[in-house]
């Protein structure tokens, strides 16, 4: 009897030794005393382990939707002002036209170095012409530059 007890201590331990470290901790959680939920720590450490998980996977999930909410009102807010600009600019587009062209011929005069008392010189016509292209026949004057 004696023997057969020693022979079959020997084997469960042969078999402990050979288990993974896996299977050992399956095995004590297979024991309704060792369970985390009976350690008021671990307990609360799994609790706040998986609310920091949650909160990590809640904010992942809504990230994208709320960085498209935010883009998609920036650009109505966008496209609103632009319209308001445009509808300031119609409303005043033959004075600020004038202005331009205005500033656009001072800026011009200015580099130069004309001024005010100088006499209007009529350009010359290969400044008004980009090219003449003599044909057979006759000319073909092309404006522009």
């Amino acid at each position: 009897m004696t023997e057969e007890l020693r022979t079959r201590a020997k084997l469960l331990e042969r078999e402990e030794n050979e288990k993974s470290s896996f299977q050992r901790v399956m095995d004590r959680l297979a024991d309704s005393a060792d369970l985390p939920t009976r350690n008021p720590h671990a307990f609360r450490a799994c609790i706040v382990l998986t609310l920091v998980v949650l909160y990590f996977i809640y904010s992942k999930t809504f990230a994208r939707s709320k960085h498209q909410k935010n883009r998609t009102r920036f650009y109505h807010n966008l496209e609103e002002e632009r319209e308001e600009l445009f509808s300031i600019y119609e409303k005043y587009k033959d004075g600020l036209e004038v202005s331009v062209t205005a500033a656009a011929i001072i800026f011009l005069a200015a580099s130069q170095k004309k001024t005010a008392d100088d006499p209007v010189i009529t350009p010359p016509p290969e400044t008004h012409y980009h090219s003449i292209h003599p044909p057979a026949s006759h000319f073909h004057v092309h404006a522009g530059v």
